[in-house]
Order: C-alpha cells, then sequence, then structure tokens
C-alpha cells in the first residue's frame, strides 16, 4: 500500500491531499498552513509562501498518510 502514499506530488493541492488523506491535517497545522484560504494552491505554491523545503513537506506528509494506511491493515 506503500505506492498509494507515494502518489502525493508537489502538484497536489492542500484541498486533495487533505480530501484523500484526511490524517494529514495535523502537519498542515503544524506547519500553519490551512486548507480554507490556501486549499487550492499546489504543495509547491505553499513550500514556497510558507518557506518550507518541499521535500521536508511531502515526506511529513507521506509519513502521516503512511501511518493511516498502516493503522488500517
Amino acid at each position: 500500500m506503500g505506492d498509494v502514499v507515494a502518489t502525493i506530488t508537489a502538484d497536489w493541492t492542500i484541498n486533495e491531499v487533505v480530501g484523500v488523506y484526511p490524517t494529514t491535517l495535523p502537519i498542515f497545522g503544524r506547519y500553519g498552513i490551512d486548507s480554507c484560504c490556501g486549499g487550492l494552491k499546489s504543495l509547491a505554491e505553499v513550500a514556497v509562501a510558507h518557506r518550507l523545503r518541499l521535500d521536508q513537506l511531502l515526506g511529513d506528509l507521506r509519513q502521516a498518510c503512511q501511518a493511516r494506511v498502516d493503522s488500517v491493515e
């Protein structure tokens, strides 16, 4: 099931990620990213706007998704 998690890429919007993987909400919160006003922005855009390392953001999101998948299995 790890392949499913790997599908999150920089071009996904915040709303797409949260819609598919609601367990990512705390990750966005930790980075100060909300899905209300910025939900239509891509992860790449958000990373630039918040001065985040995109690879770190993607890694944290994928880890949160994997934890959910592991708990379901």
